[in-house]
């Protein structure tokens, strides 16, 4: 593994000096940015301030060990790899790391390519995660493109005329939301540019966008108004 161009940071915590400055110096070699800390409390602070990427922590540290650090963490932050290190693999910790979803329990001395493999497992966490924020995965089969403001099919995109496009944008704002009709024309009229929208032109509207998708993309809650809803319980990749 490279060094990391995307800026990520991590956190090392040991509290012997000697071995930390070693870790230090390694993990220098693959991320932007390598905060060090000597002890648990410390370590809660600099991840309070800077909220580093990823953690390394020692399980036994002075002030706070690594397991309590990472149930702090864990108490609001379900995210962030924490790869714990260890001198002795207890059974009871080993399930105390499972509940706290740790990307990896190494023992002490880690060999190297074993923490490689378990920073590789964390980067490419994250850039999913990342991946998956840049998209909606939507109820028939659609993606859409947050970032490119696209609507994709079975890896195609679809191109919208302008209104289908201002439409799309307007009802995935409110994902998951009923949008009253009379909402939806407020928003054509008061647009960046204005268009004459009536609910005759909205339905029309919507039929074209439906012929062109061949998908239930917008959902008709009857006398209430319409909705996007995103795909529930999706495993899959986005559709590119």
């Amino acid at each position: 593994m490279r060094k990391i161009s995307k800026d990520l940071s991590l956190l090392y915590a040991e509290d012997e000096e000697k071995i930390r400055a070693n870790y230090v110096r390694y993990f220098k070699t693959l991320f932007h940015t390598v905060y060090e800390a000597s002890d648990g409390e410390e370590s809660l602070a600099l991840y309070n301030r800077y909220r580093p990427d990823i953690l390394v922590l020692d399980i036994a540290m002075p002030k706070l060990d690594g397991l309590s650090l990472s149930k702090k963490i864990r108490e609001h932050d379900d995210r962030t790899p924490i790869i714990i290190l260890t001198a002795h693999l207890d059974k009871e910790n080993l399930l105390v790391a499972v509940e706290l979803r740790l990307t990896k329990y190494l023992a002490k001395p880690v060999r190297k390519d074993d923490l490689l493999d378990a920073l590789s497992n964390a980067v490419g966490a994250i850039e999913k995660r990342e991946k998956w924020e840049n998209y909606h995965l939507l109820e028939g089969g659609c993606t859409w493109d947050i970032k490119g403001e696209r609507l994709i099919k079975n890896e195609t995109e679809i191109i919208l005329t302008n209104n289908e496009k201002r439409l799309c944008l307007y009802l995935i704002g409110h994902i998951g939301q009923t949008c009253p009709i009379k909402d939806i024309l407020s928003h054509f009229w008061y647009a960046e540019s204005p268009v004459d929208m009536n609910d005759v032109a909205l339905r029309g509207l919507l039929k074209r966008l439906k012929k062109k998708v061949t998908c239930p993309l917008i959902k008709n809650i009857h006398g209430v108004g319409y909705r996007i809803d995103t795909l529930k319980n999706n495993t899959n990749e986005p559709q590119r």
